[in-house]
């Protein structure tokens, strides 16, 4: 289970105004940078047809390399595996509501209960994630999850002990008002959270989590778009 740090009233105050100021002083980095541009990128390529994914992830110098697990990889999850560092990826597509309009908003609705671990995609998601340790027992897994995935990632990384990689993730309101009057939760080092500061689904996340990394958006339109966390670069033979 995830610790919480009781505040005090006082405490609570000081909390509430230097998250509403931007002044909480940012985590420590308990992660590689490349590691995070490419759990941004690979959260970008889920979105695509699954037919494509294999010559998406030759495209980037972030992902380039690594190979497609077609057995295991479902529509709404994403396997891939990389040989050199014995490093396997599960990654947790987003709300797609052109796929999958009722099973992604029925999931969304039970983050904002506070129930996710209960919803579909959170079961589906946990049965590829026990077939991929069944089949690269020996093998690093990182999770990686970017809004509802996003919270797919957090919470199956912390029940398996895997790292995770969660960009602006889904978080229930609830959750916000918990850390206010119990104390925040914190995750284990190995569960990496970053949240936009504008965006408002990112709100509650911020709260809830004060060891999540804070970004200013690179889209102040779009301060919810995956693409505020892209930064690696292309790889121009694999494009012409």
């Amino acid at each position: 289970m995830f610790s919480k740090t009781p505040l005090t009233y006082y405490n609570r105050l000081e909390w509430l105004r230097d998250w509403m100021r931007g002044r909480a002083q940012p985590p420590k980095k308990n992660y590689d940078e490349f590691e995070k541009s490419r759990a941004a990128r690979l959260n970008k390529i889920i979105y695509e047809d699954s037919f494509q994914w294999q010559q998406s992830l030759q495209t980037r110098d972030s992902t380039v390399g690594l190979q497609l697990d077609t057995n295991l990889s479902r529509p709404n999850t994403m396997v891939v595996r990389d040989d050199k560092t014995n490093t396997v990826y599960i990654v947790h597509s987003g709300t797609d509501l052109q796929r999958r309009p009722v099973e992604d908003l029925a999931t969304d609705a039970a983050i904002v209960g506070n129930k996710v671990q209960m919803s579909l995609r959170y079961k589906m998601a946990e049965d590829v994630t026990r077939r991929v340790q069944e089949q690269y027992e020996s093998s690093r897994i990182v999770h990686a999850g970017y809004s509802l995935g996003g919270a797919l990632a957090l919470h199956l990384g912390h029940q398996f002990g895997h790292e995770s990689y969660s960009f602006n993730p889904g978080v229930s309101p609830f959750a916000a008002v918990d850390a206010f009057n119990d104390g925040p939760m914190r995750f284990p080092n190995q569960q990496r959270i970053f949240v936009t500061e504008t965006d408002w689904i990112s709100v509650s996340g911020a709260f809830a989590y004060p060891d999540a990394e804070r970004h200013t958006p690179i889209l102040p339109d779009n301060p919810h778009s995956i693409d505020n966390y892209l930064n690696d670069k292309p790889i121009y033979s694999a494009i012409t």
